[in-house]
C-alpha cells in the first residue's frame, strides 16, 4: 500500500489513479477525488463525504463509497497468519518510488505484467 500526500501532487496532472483509500478525511478527500480517473473509485474510509463532496464525485464520474470499517485485531492477526504460511499472496510485478508513478502507469498500461504495481512513499 502506498502512502500518498495527494495535495503535494502537481495540480495541472491528469487524473492518475484508478482507486484512492483515503484514510484521512476532510479537505484530502477533495484531493482524492480530484487525483481519481473518471469512472474510478473513493473508498472514504476516515469519515464521510458532505453533499458538496458527493456532488464533486458525480461531476467528476468517480464513484464514491464510504464503507463502514471497523477495527478488527483478530482479523488482521489471521490474514498476517495466511502472509507467513504463504498461503496469501499478491503477486508484484515492480515497485517504484510515487515521483514515478506516471511512467508506472504507462508501463502498465501497456499490459502484459505479471502482478501489481507497488507505488511508494517515504513518510516523514
Amino acid at each position: 500500500m502506498t502512502t500518498t500526500d495527494l495535495a503535494k501532487l502537481p495540480t495541472s496532472r491528469p487524473a492518475l489513479f484508478d482507486l484512492v483509500v483515503d484514510l484521512i478525511g476532510g479537505d484530502e478527500l477533495v484531493h482524492a477525488i480530484e487525483a481519481t480517473k473518471e469512472g474510478g473509485t473513493v473508498l472514504a474510509i476516515a469519515d464521510g463525504a458532505t453533499p458538496p463532496l458527493r456532488q464533486l464525485a458525480q461531476r467528476r464520474d468517480v464513484r464514491l463509497l464510504e464503507p463502514l470499517v471497523e477495527p478488527d485485531g483478530e482479523g488482521v492477526g489471521r490474514l498476517l497468519e495466511l502472509v507467513r504460511a504463504g498461503s496469501l499472496r499478491v503477486p508484484v510485478a515492480a515497485t517504484s518510488r510515487l515521483e514515478a508513478g506516471a511512467d508506472a502507469y504507462r508501463r502498465q498500461e501497456r499490459g502484459g505484467l505479471r502482478g501489481k504495481l507497488v507505488l511508494t512513499h517515504a513518510l516523514g
